[in-house]
């Protein structure tokens, strides 16, 4: 995956100490994004293009040791080669044809600052990606941004995410956005079908419950389950982010119900567990 580098965000600091610490958060921010699966940064500047301060860049800060270990050693190497031009995937005609068809604007009145081309932040836009920003004002440490498009005589606004540093990963829209980008990879449990539980407490439909569970352990993303409050007219009563899905027996008359805890690690996937389910098991 690809965060798009919002190049309105770059300001040069008073000197080389403070331009060394917005490329510090930067690396941070990047570091966090590259354990969510970000492994590029797409951008209209190269890195000897990014001022930072006068006569210092981005690239300066790379090749130039500064002495600190943990700089040199855990925070620099994430911004090595993760840089790619241009801002636009040049292989993605669809999306190179978007942008020719029309223009793109940040304007912010707020804070004074005025309509201005947006390269970057309509890259995450056509793409449906992330921008990410350098903190050097604060409009840039929004976590959403809205861009103007004028198409002919059109005009409408769109919506971009933006990170800043490395806690903005933690945002419920940023998350969710990360969660349905990713490739899809259900794990399987390795627990073997005959010594997965099932917990029946004692009451009716104990048989019918049992019967349901007896097929359900065979599929290899169902860990365990237990009996729960009954009712409900679907196969699937409800799915949780936690993995845990609530699986209801709807064709019997009490309408008997398990609540079964999957390999699931987020909604995405124990929504696409539960699909399975019913394709296997509603029948």
């Amino acid at each position: 995956m690809e965060l798009m580098l919002n190049e309105l965000s770059i300001e040069k600091a008073d000197n080389q100490y403070s331009g060394s610490d917005i490329a510090v958060n930067f690396a941070k921010t990047m570091g966090t994004a590259v354990s969510k699966g970000y492994r590029k940064i797409r951008s209209a500047l190269s890195e000897s293009e990014i001022e930072l301060a006068d006569d210092y860049t981005l690239y300066n800060w790379l090749v130039n040791n500064s002495g600190d270990v943990m700089i040199e050693q855990i925070i620099k190497p994430f911004l090595y080669g993760v840089f790619t031009t241009p801002f636009i995937d040049e292989e993605n005609e669809e999306a190179e044809e978007e942008y020719i068809e029309s223009e793109f604007y940040f304007e912010d009145t707020a804070s004074s600052f005025p309509k201005t081309e947006c390269l970057g932040l309509s890259s995450a836009y056509i793409a449906d990606s992330i921008s990410i920003s350098f903190p050097t004002l604060d409009i840039w440490k929004q976590e959403q941004l809205i861009i103007t498009i004028e198409h002919d005589e059109n005009i409408a606004t769109g919506e971009v995410l933006n990170v800043h540093s490395a806690a903005c990963f933690e945002n419920n829209d940023v998350k969710i956005h990360i969660e349905y980008h990713q490739d899809l990879n259900l794990t399987e449990s390795s627990t073997l079908p005959k010594e997965k539980k099932c917990h029946l407490t004692s009451h009716h439909g104990q048989k019918e419950l049992k019967q349901l569970w007896n097929r359900l352990k065979m599929s290899p993303y169902v860990v365990s389950a237990l009996s729960i409050e009954w009712g409900g007219k679907t196969f699937v009563r409800k799915t949780n982010e936690d993995g845990k899905i609530e699986i209801v027996l709807h064709k019997s008359e009490r309408e008997y119900a398990l609540q079964i805890e999957t390999t699931g690690t987020n909604q995405r996937e124990t929504d696409e567990i539960a699909k399975i389910l019913i394709k296997k098991f509603d029948k």
